[in-house]
């Protein structure tokens, strides 16, 4: 905890609150509203951004201090471990990752990351918020999926919790972007790539959003 607050000390999120809120939160939502009681998921939470955003922890010193399946899951979700030419046009080799190298740590902490992101996304500009909605609704319900049949069957009610969280942001989000009211996005578990047409109205309107000048 105080590792991850000094290394984001900083920092300031867009909303104008300070960094450490975010890996704060997202603990804090793994924990109290989805029932991870894993020491190295909070861990993994706690320091999920440290590696890109702060010289104090890289991965050696986090496996010294954790061990391998903490640092493993930290690096996994640190986006400035890929080659820049990866990534410059699209996240899809950063989430096929997650999916293929992330244990199921590291995908739930993935997916609080991205709810907590949805949650806090009123102060970005439209195309900021299409983009990330675009990206939910293309590669979360695959991790949703994928969490669910590595997880431990003790979490599964808490992984549940967050396909609704998902599906609720995303409905008020095209619902507030005056596409129809939409009332699932296709998180259902054991169907992680159903399109819907409320998902198609969804994805149709994040494209709008991105494709203006």
């Amino acid at each position: 905890y105080f590792i991850s607050k000094n290394a984001h000390s900083t920092q300031m999120r867009d909303d104008g609150t300070r960094y450490f809120e975010h890996p704060k939160t997202v603990a804090w939502l793994l924990f109290d509203r989805h029932k991870f009681y894993s020491w190295r998921v909070i861990v993994i939470a706690l320091l999920h951004d440290i590696v890109e955003d702060s010289y104090i922890m890289n991965e050696g010193r986090i496996r010294l201090n954790w061990g391998r399946r903490v640092a493993r899951g930290v690096v996994v979700l640190s986006k400035n471990t890929f080659p820049a030419s990866l990534l410059k046009d699209s996240h899809a080799p950063y989430y096929q990752r997650i999916l293929q190298q992330g244990s199921w740590e590291c995908q739930a902490v993935k997916v609080a990351d991205r709810i907590h992101n949805l949650s806090t996304s009123e102060d970005l500009d439209p195309k900021r918020q299409a983009k990330k909605i675009a990206e939910t609704i293309s590669y979360f319900p695959a991790i949703v999926q994928a969490l669910a049949d590595q997880a431990p069957a003790r979490f599964l009610p808490g992984i549940n919790k967050m396909r609704e969280d998902l599906d609720q942001l995303c409905a008020e989000w095209a619902s507030s972007s005056q596409s129809t009211r939409p009332d699932a996005f296709g998180f259902a578990l054991q169907h992680p790539h159903p399109v819907s047409r409320i998902q198609k109205n969804a994805s149709l309107r994040a494209s709008e959003i991105l494709n203006r000048k």
